[in-house]
């Protein structure tokens, strides 16, 4: 929607606008591909070329950049963002702002399209659990990672329940 706003205040409500707005999905879409490309090369690189491939080949991610009314480029791109910080916080380096990143992310994509608006909950849980098992860090670090992803939760989707009661 902040996109759509900025894009009509740009060029006026038109065919220009609706053209960016086009030209920004295609560069969504790539950035997938970049970083699925990434998140697979946290793994091997060998992995990473791999899943390269394959977010390129998908015709429906072609399809979906082209339709610039439709913001599954945009879910895609912020849920990529998400997944590698989160497979960054879980293989490598267990830190604050891989899992504030991670989350903010996240909470962009719920607020993009209602497929991921909850699913916060079960990432919650794994979170949960992932932490309580996890030797390498001490109980107050543990309590302040997630509590990073609960008040950034909280925010999102608060907010958005908030805008909804409001309107």
């Amino acid at each position: 929607t902040v996109a759509y706003f900025v894009s009509y205040k740009l060029f006026g409500i038109g065919r220009a606008a609706d053209e960016a707005m086009r030209v920004l999905q295609m560069i969504l879409n790539a950035g997938v591909v970049y970083l699925v490309w990434r998140i697979g090369k946290i793994f091997s690189t060998r992995g990473g070329n791999i899943a390269a491939i394959f977010a390129a080949l998908d015709l429906t991610a072609f399809f979906f950049a082209q339709n610039f009314q439709i913001p599954d480029t945009t879910l895609g791109f912020f849920m990529a963002l998400w997944l590698l910080y989160l497979v960054k916080f879980l293989k490598q380096d267990l830190s604050y702002k891989s899992m504030l990143l991670s989350t903010l992310f996240l909470g962009l994509a719920m607020w993009t399209k209602m497929a991921v608006y909850r699913l916060w909950v079960p990432l919650g849980l794994f979170l949960l659990l992932f932490l309580w098992r996890e030797a390498r860090l001490n109980l107050y670090k543990k309590i302040r990672i997630f509590g990073i992803f609960a008040a950034i939760i909280f925010v999102f989707f608060g907010g958005w329940k908030i805008r909804n009661h409001v309107t």
